[in-house]
């Protein structure tokens, strides 16, 4: 006996497989972030749908994969309509690269890719016992430091919380011992400020800041994880020059860096308007090698025009790390710096081109979409008879 099964098969956008590296967005979940990206950051894949066809055996293994297209089924089942409506879906979702797009007052992890996500959470003893426990940094470089505080509420007011223990310790690459830290009392809230530096680390770790206390609800701990890499592993820094052309209709920004450990690198930057307004952000995604250089940050041109905002630019939170496979932490960071540049008074979104994204993935899809078709809509059912 053999078992048909109708396939509906849609591309999967980058999901987040590793945890985002600081001063990388989550737009790049693909390691990438992404992202949420993403994704933002991952490649797109086609969201119109490519019938297909499983041949399953008795136990439901596939035996085979039949594509239902005119080609194999013949006219009949080919819906033009459907097809074309499918192909404009994907060019809409594909007409700026995979890794730049617009920047809106939402995305907070790229307006701010600093930011810590806890929220508070209920007491495990007491659901109207409000807990949280967060810090001022999501990971830290070289000399920084990490101020983190724990504070409960009740109603909305502050409520007294009894401070039992605290420690740090690395938990990646491997389980360290744990240093012992003081809470004191700071508005209201227990505060602690965390110096890295002085826990002997020389190479990127994720720290583990533990917490156990008793806000009445019974003890109870919370965990900060921080990424941290120390002064000796920062394996890239930004110079400070910048420069700005127009390269095959698109905004290209290159940066100056300093590269110590070459490398696969992932660096984002963000572009706004005049008026500080979010415009656009990208990624530049591949290796550099070690020494004095340049990187390439391409704002489509097509993006920008939709944004309608006239230049000029001025960039914010640049920010990267090198990627290192099959290590944890898999990300070396580099620093957050607070670089800015406004590109060139005599640039003009006219002299941007208004073309959409186009690549041999992208012509591939399409012509898979337009070989392959789209079966229309079964006929409704008949209703019953009264």
């Amino acid at each position: 006996m053999v078992v048909v099964v109708i396939l509906l098969m849609r591309g999967g956008g980058g999901g987040s497989s590793a945890p985002t590296p600081v001063g990388v967005s989550g737009a790049d979940r693909s390691g990438d972030p992404a992202a949420a990206a993403a994704a933002r950051n991952g490649a797109r894949r086609p969201t119109g749908p490519v019938e297909a066809q499983a041949i399953h055996d008795d136990d439901g293994t596939v035996r085979a994969r039949r594509v239902d297209s005119p080609l194999t089924a013949g006219a009949a089942t080919y819906d033009p309509e459907a097809t074309a409506r499918a192909i404009a879906a994907y060019r809409e979702q594909t007409k700026y690269p995979p890794t730049t797009n617009a920047l809106r007052s939402v995305d907070v992890d790229l307006l701010d890719p600093d930011h810590r996500p806890e929220q508070p959470t209920a007491s495990r003893g007491d659901s109207d016992l409000q807990i949280i426990y967060t810090g001022d940094h999501l990971g830290l470089t070289g000399d920084e430091r990490l101020t983190s505080w724990l504070q409960a509420e009740r109603d909305g007011q502050a409520a007294p919380v009894k401070m039992i223990g605290a420690a740090v310790r690395v938990i990646e690459p491997a389980l360290g011992e744990a240093t012992p830290l003081t809470y004191t009392q700071v508005d209201g809230r227990w505060q602690h400020v965390l110096d890295p530096s002085t826990l002997g680390v020389t190479t990127p770790v994720t720290l583990g800041m533990t917490v156990t206390f008793d806000a009445g609800g019974g003890v109870e701990q919370r965990v900060l994880h921080v990424a941290y890499t120390p002064t000796a592993a920062i394996p890239a820094r930004f110079t400070g020059t910048f420069r700005d052309v127009v390269e095959n209709g698109s905004l290209v920004i290159y940066a100056g860096i300093e590269v110590a450990q070459a490398g696969f690198f992932l660096i984002d930057c963000n572009l706004y308007g005049p008026g500080n307004e979010p415009v656009a952000w990208t990624r530049f995604k591949g290796d550099l090698p070690q020494g004095a250089g340049e990187v390439r940050l391409e704002f489509f041109g097509k993006l920008l025009r939709d944004q309608g905002v006239e230049p000029p630019f001025h960039i914010g939170q640049l920010r990267g790390a090198r990627r290192v496979e099959l290590r944890d932490p898999s990300y070396d960071q580099m620093e957050l710096g607070a670089w800015s540049y406004t590109t060139r008074s005599d640039f003009h979104l006219a002299d941007l081109s208004d073309a959409e994204f186009d690549d041999d993935h992208k012509r591939h899809m399409i012509d898979l979409m337009q070989a392959n078709g789209v079966k229309p809509e079964p006929a409704p059912a008949p209703a019953p008879a009264p």
